[in-house]
């Protein structure tokens, strides 16, 4: 339908306008997509096109969530309003230890989507602190999981 329309599905976030889902998922192509479309929609919408023979306004048929909003604590319309202004991650540096989940790869790929830079090395606590108190410079952010807190101790206990 989507292709007799003359759309075509994006092979990358950064090319893709819209999102057509049912629910709010916290899969790696959602959390991508939530940083580059413009509208996420029901696929009503694309019925609704399809019955129409053209795309039509998607006001009637953005995505409402309730129950994954209340369980996430977040808004969806803030969320995409926030990321048309500015990118969330944009000016932001993170560390993301070896063993997170979902992958670093796709972890990797959801930060810069957002505008985030990944750092490629963990830094040292001399390089951190000193990045702690130069407020000039950007914030500094990292991502662990339970099975990588060994590599966060030190930090930990030195307040950052």
């Amino acid at each position: 339908k989507l292709h007799i329309l003359g759309g075509e599905v994006a092979e990358s976030a950064q090319k893709c306008t819209h999102l057509i889902a049912s629910k709010v998922k916290r899969t790696v192509k959602f959390l991508m997509a939530v940083s580059k479309v413009k509208h996420i929609v029901t696929p009503e919408w694309l019925e609704e096109c399809f019955k129409c023979q053209k795309f039509i306004d998607e006001q009637n048929y953005l995505l409402r969530d309730a129950e994954a909003e209340v369980l996430f604590s977040f808004s969806l319309e803030e969320s995409l309003r926030r990321a048309h202004v500015s990118l969330l991650f944009k000016a932001k540096y993170f560390y993301i230890t070896p063993g997170i989940c979902p992958s670093l790869s796709a972890m990797k790929a959801i930060v810069k989507c957002a505008g985030g830079k990944v750092l490629s090395k963990q830094l040292s606590i001399r390089k951190l602190m000193e990045h702690k108190q130069d407020k000039s410079l950007s914030e500094i952010i990292l991502i662990a999981c339970e099975n990588d807190l060994h590599l966060c101790q030190e930090y930990s206990a030195r307040g950052i």
